[in-house]
């Protein structure tokens, strides 16, 4: 599988603010375990196609326009409840996954963006990216990309003193998959935990 990354632009998004707080360790353990203070739900995924944006300008001397291309807008909608009593979280991190099928097989393209002072005070957040029109025109090999040309899109969320699962394993995540040949062979196929997404789960041709 090839991996491409810093291809996903950030933008500025709303999050919130906790505190890392571990247990005193007692005299016959050391270990020191994190409190679990927030669960956080991805409860929307949307992918869409956005054209870069057109302005119009008064005065002697018009500025000229960038040409009209395609981005790629992932947007996610984060449920988050918490023990906490502050209104922020100091730090999120989402980590976006791009998936297309190339010439030689499926490509994942990924990148983790940390949000700060993400505020949390009314349960919600949004966390979004955007992959360029050029990068967008390289992994999908079409000159005006649309949503169909993804086979598909995974954000996972990881921040301090969050709920992982009973095992504590397994990270908050949405998917959105356009084109089911992507789970339909997998090399791990009896991992049921293993996500399409992984350099595990993503069947190469």
């Amino acid at each position: 599988m090839k991996i491409t990354t810093s291809i996903l632009t950030a933008i500025a998004l709303t999050a919130g603010l906790t505190v890392n707080i571990s247990a005193e360790p007692d005299k016959e353990n050391v270990t020191k375990f994190e409190v679990i203070l927030h669960k956080i739900t991805v409860v929307k995924l949307e992918v869409e196609i956005q054209n870069t944006p057109r302005f119009s300008f008064n005065g002697p001397r018009l500025a000229k326009q960038p040409e009209n291309k395609e981005w790629l807008e992932i947007e996610a909608k984060l449920n988050i409840e918490t023990k906490s009593k502050l209104d922020f979280l100091p730090s999120l991190d989402a980590t976006f996954y791009v998936v297309t099928k190339g010439e030689k097989g499926f490509v994942r393209s990924e990148k983790t963006i940390t949000f700060k002072n993400v505020n949390i005070e009314h349960g919600e957040a949004w966390v979004c990216a955007y992959v360029d029109p050029d990068t967008l025109r390289v992994i999908t090999l079409k000159k005006q990309p649309k949503v169909t040309d993804i086979t598909g899109v995974a954000v996972t969320i990881n921040s301090a003193n969050i709920y992982k699962g009973k095992d504590r394993q397994f990270l908050p995540y949405a998917e959105e998959i356009f084109d089911r040949s992507i789970v339909a062979k997998r090399k791990d196929a009896t991992n049921k935990n293993a996500r399409w997404w992984t350099n595990q789960g993503v069947w190469l041709e």
